[in-house]
């Protein structure tokens, strides 16, 4: 696991906006954006059209509207966030 997914995981375990990860984390908004995506392949984060939406992940439909969405790590990112030790 990568710093960049330690640290957005870390913010996630409540629902948190693409708004709130940007200011609270120390990463390029592409950086963020590019993260938020491997995390949704790896089953890792849901995407939430609304705090309590979740929509599927398409390439397109992401790079559109990334920044619009939210985000709430799953049960299989929190398993794997917890085993690194943190």
């Amino acid at each position: 696991m990568t710093d960049q997914e330690l640290d957005i995981l870390d913010e996630l375990h409540f629902v948190q906006s693409f708004s709130y990860l940007s200011e609270n984390l120390e990463l390029t908004e592409e950086m963020l954006k590019q993260t938020l995506y491997e995390l949704a392949q790896k089953g890792w984060i849901k995407v939430l059209q609304s705090a309590d939406e979740e929509i599927p992940v398409s390439d397109s439909d992401f790079e559109k509207s990334y920044h619009t969405f939210y985000y709430l790590a799953t049960k299989k990112g929190l398993l794997a966030f917890h085993s690194t030790g943190e």
